[in-house]
């Protein structure tokens, strides 16, 4: 899918009403200047409207451009950032020698590490209690019994990996 480019079909309608303006003007001035009846202001006020609405569209692509290069000089900075990081990483065996940007990314995969490792182990309690309920009451059926079961052994071996 291509993006429509407005600018371009901006500017080819300027063009294509900027040149017959032209043409109009120019045949408009001998008159002008000879001091005859002609629609000569007229046909200069209306050209110098389409030349007006031209700067405006230039203005309007600067400032895009203005931004689009601040948005990529921010997105290059963050990737020289992250070269860095991973460069330290790779580099670096101890945690003092990293910069401050490579220990705050390894405390918060820290986290995230521990938060999860934290709900495995809630998920598996619950299921142990699930499981130790149908033994006891006796209420379990087979299927129910072999799934519990199998849980138990993925969470077993999770657990030891």
């Amino acid at each position: 899918m291509t993006i429509p480019n407005t600018f371009y079909e901006r500017s080819n309608g300027f063009r294509k009403s900027f040149i017959p303006q032209l043409d109009k003007v120019m045949k408009e001035y001998p008159a002008y200047k000879a001091d005859d009846t002609n629609d000569y202001d007229r046909q200069l006020s209306l050209l110098k409207g389409i030349g007006k609405q031209v700067y405006s569209l230039q203005d309007e692509v600067h400032k895009t451009t203005l931004i689009a290069e601040r948005n990529i000089n921010i997105g290059d900075n963050e990737i020289q950032t992250l070269k860095r990081v991973v460069y330290n990483l790779s580099k670096y065996t101890s945690y003092e020698e990293l910069d401050n940007t490579s220990k705050q990314l390894l405390s918060d995969y820290s986290t995230l590490y521990n938060n999860n490792q934290l709900l495995f182990y809630v998920k598996l309690n619950i299921v142990l209690v699930i499981l130790i309920y149908c033994i006891r009451t006796k209420k379990y059926s087979h299927v129910s019994m072999i799934y519990l079961v199998s849980l138990l052994v993925t969470g077993i071996l999770v657990w030891i990996r």
